[in-house]
């Protein structure tokens, strides 16, 4: 006998897992959207699930969430992952102004790295609120990032006239 429960949640009907079942969704899930690194845990527990563990880039656990949540059954998801660097803070550092001077040109010079642990400092001055977002992004899209504190500020024209 084939037994389906269905559950409404906010609107959409779900296909209710047993725990085991929806952990092993999940944990294919994970596979197919991305490399998941040796480490990485799945809980599940009435719909809500769990991951842990580590991975190196910031775009590996957005993924995840992603890939997890699209899981039929999931009501819930509890992302732990952390970001683990996997290089030394200078060639972090070196990464993230390498990454500037690609996406930002000359304007790169204007902006100092700070690299800590996972965490990249940004700060000195922009020509525009784009370049901000750009130096940003770029630094989020280095491996071993997985924090960015934007510290940069906007100069005006006439703040460069009186420079």
């Amino acid at each position: 006998m084939v037994k389906n429960e269905l559950h409404a949640e906010d609107g959409e009907t779900r296909l209710r897992h047993d725990d085991e079942s929806l952990r092993n969704a999940v944990v294919m899930a994970l596979e197919w959207a991305l490399p998941v690194p040796h480490g990485v845990t799945v809980a599940a527990e009435e719909g809500r699930i769990t991951i842990t563990g580590a991975v190196t880039w910031m775009h590996q656990r957005n993924a995840a969430a992603r890939a997890v949540s699209r899981v039929n059954g999931v009501v819930h998801v509890v992302n732990r992952l952390v970001i683990q660097p996997a290089r030394p803070d200078e060639d972090v550092r070196a990464a993230v102004l390498a990454a500037l001077q690609r996406r930002l040109g000359p304007d790169a010079a204007a902006i100092r790295v700070e690299a800590m642990g996972r965490v990249v400092t940004l700060s000195g001055h922009a020509h525009s609120w784009r370049a901000v977002d750009i130096a940003s992004d770029a630094a989020r899209s280095v491996e071993g990032v997985g924090e960015v504190i934007d510290c940069i500020h906007m100069r005006t024209e006439l703040e460069e006239d009186r420079a």
